[in-house]
């Protein structure tokens, strides 16, 4: 009988065990679906910045005054630069 209730006692501290592991993996769930919600938005607001400025380079390079300098300037001859 004493064996019986050593083993009762056994799985009863082992379910005990594996409630505070629950509670502990819940907890570490939570945290880190919020690190990952922080890590997307950071992500996020990095692409969008991004291409904000992507966007603001490539109006620079459309500019007319930038295009014929750059026509000018780099992409021409020099000889046939004059002719602009």
């Amino acid at each position: 009988m004493l064996c019986w209730a050593v083993q009762v006692a056994q799985l009863e501290e082992r379910l005990a065990e594996l409630d505070e592991e629950r509670e502990e993996l819940a907890k570490y769930r939570q945290v880190d679906k919020e690190r990952r919600s922080l890590e997307y938005t950071i992500y996020d607001k990095d692409l969008h910045e991004t291409r904000t400025n992507l966007d603001k380079v490539w109006l620079w390079f459309a500019s007319p005054h930038i295009a014929a300098c750059m026509a000018c300037c780099c992409l021409m001859p020099a000889d046939t630069a004059t002719d602009l």
